[in-house]
């Protein structure tokens, strides 16, 4: 049984691990600069653990709530319940670190129950510490990287003081177990013991604030609040950005009103310097027509998106690879070949998304598609006009993924790498100069780079990497491959020339692609700048 929420402090102290240990995934990790504001989510959907979120291999709703091509602008995702301890799912704990996100689980007390229970946790330094110690080897056994520590109910002055001293026993444990390792505090119970929510940082919340990595700011605070926090949080000596401006999806007592409008809240919080906890997204999907979720999720992220920037990409070295595997399809794929065909939803077979869900720019489209997959439930397509050139309303390109060459990607490989560059790809085919190129994969074209197993009716494929882990792909070497530009199902090739577009070499097109026309005028131009951005945002280095 995958990772599940703890009721009370019997399980909490007898926890002991079992199963395998995840590792968590270093490298994809992609910390904002100093100093610069960051975006938690807080996840809590319909009470928490939904349908699938506690199976290997998700469920059979298709429609469930996921987060996709949002992933690139969170900092810290938080799984919430109200649990006592709520332990993230493998599939959210995957998904988030195949983006670069932390994860952080929950551990909270409410109400008279919450206080009795305090009262025993924090009775003593001691029973602090063994509380501490557990929930710590809770979140390494389970490969996330830390907690959202959430008291609200009234405490004694002596379960006040073993509090703070649990809180920096936690901070202390979570700094030394990965440096990623993050505790942070939600602004209710206050230093004199009472359930009295500060809505900024305060003097009866900022001895909390200081034992641990940030202060989770409840929602009801007003326009003057930001700069109010920020100075505060500069007087005590810590960054501002470790203060987190709270605003409810729900709109419950939130400024700006959430929902739609949550970026007013953002960009108040923005404007003072400090980062922003979003409570709750999955609104969108909990809202209104269900069917129908989607679209309203995509205008819920564009509007976030408008007023807060893009984390750096995960990638670290390239060629970097994914198929687009959103974690949910209505059927499932496999190679370009129909595996089964049955709803289904996992978010722990989630590959790199997108920062997008669609755009367009030019004449030329990108978007998630379900038409035609290549692996799992759908794939990145690409449709474009040119009014000048071609027939009007033909699609010039539709594909689910595609290989292109850049020259200057690999020269600012070797400028800023060094001897630690990826090595140049053989040259495979007559007339393209593979001597100072760089691979940049961004499908899973010909038997390589980021494919998937199909899960099984029951179990986990074992060669499969499982919702548990945080998966990155690597393309297989090129040198050798006679296939490597397969277009219109592989019926014939193109050269690098054949498309004249200065500077870029596009290769190895899927199957299902079709060229009705060859680019030419503003279509070449603004296939260029497609390729261009596409490459800043997700390679390491900027062009």
């Amino acid at each position: 049984m995958p990772a599940a929420y703890l009721t009370g402090l019997p399980e909490l102290y007898d926890w002991t691990p079992s199963g395998t240990a995840r590792v968590r995934s270093h490298q994809d990790q992609s910390d904002r600069a100093v100093g610069t504001p960051k975006l938690l989510v807080c996840h809590d959907l319909a009470g928490g653990y939904t349908k699938g979120d506690l199976e290997e291999e998700g469920g059979s709703d298709a429609n469930n709530y996921l987060i996709s091509h949002a992933w690139h602008t969170i900092d810290t995702f938080v799984y919430f319940s109200h649990r006592l301890v709520t332990i993230p799912p493998l599939g959210w704990i995957a998904a988030a670190h195949l983006h670069g996100t932390k994860v952080l689980g929950t551990f909270i007390t409410e109400w008279a129950e919450g206080g009795a229970l305090c009262e025993q946790l924090f009775a003593s330094p001691e029973a602090a510490e063994t509380a501490a110690g557990q929930l710590s080897r809770i979140a390494v056994h389970h490969g996330f990287d830390g907690w959202l520590l959430n008291i609200e109910n009234t405490l004694s002055e002596a379960a006040i003081t073993n509090l703070l001293h649990f809180i920096r026993v936690m901070t202390e444990q979570a700094h030394g177990m990965d440096p990623s390792g993050t505790i942070l505090w939600y602004d209710a119970v206050t230093m004199e013991g009472k359930l009295e929510w500060q809505d900024t940082l305060s003097p009866l919340n900022a001895p909390f604030f200081q034992a641990c990595d940030g202060l989770f700011v409840n929602y009801s605070w007003k326009a003057e609040t930001p700069a109010q926090a920020a100075a505060a949080a500069l007087a005590s000596g810590r960054p501002e950005t470790d203060v987190y401006m709270g605003i409810d999806v729900y709109g419950r007592n939130t400024y700006g009103g959430g929902g739609m409008d949550c970026d007013v809240a953002i960009k108040a919080a923005l404007a003072a310097g400090l980062s922003v906890a979003l409570f709750a997204p999955g609104w969108v999907w909990e809202h209104g027509d269900r069917d129908r979720w989607r679209d309203r999720d995509q205008e819920f992220w564009d509007r976030i998106l408008a007023a807060w920037p893009h984390r750096p990409p995960t990638a670290t070295s390239l060629p970097f690879s994914s198929c687009f595997n959103p974690g949910h399809g209505s059927d499932w794929w496999h190679q370009g070949a129909l595996a089964w065909q049955r709803p289904w939803w996992s978010i722990g077979r989630q590959s790199q998304q997108p920062i997008f869900f669609k755009r367009t720019i030019g004449p030329f489209t990108a978007e998630i598609s379900d038409k035609q997959p290549w692996s799992g439930g759908a794939s990145l397509r690409i449709t474009g006009d040119d009014c000048h050139n071609m027939m009007s309303k033909r699609p010039v390109l539709s594909c689910s993924g595609w290989r292109f060459l850049c020259k200057k990607l690999y020269q600012k490989a070797l400028d800023s790498h060094g001897p630690s560059a990826p090595a140049q790809p053989a040259a495979t085919e007559s007339g393209m100069d593979h001597t100072k190129v760089l691979v940049y994969d961004l499908s899973c074209c010909s038997g390589t780079g980021a494919e998937e197993t199909p899960p099984s009716e029951n179990v986990m494929a074992p060669d499969h990497p499982s919702s548990s882990q945080a998966i990155r792909h690597e393309p297989a070497a090129q040198a050798g491959r006679a296939s490597m530009i397969p277009w219109i199902s592989g019926s014939w090739h193109v050269q690098p020339s054949a498309l004249g577009i200065t500077g870029w070499t596009m290769t190895s097109v899927w199957l299902n692609c079709s060229m009705l026309a060859e680019p030419s005028g503003s279509s070449k131009e603004a296939l260029t700048s497609y390729l261009g951005e596409i490459a800043i945002k997700y390679a390491p280095v900027a062009i």
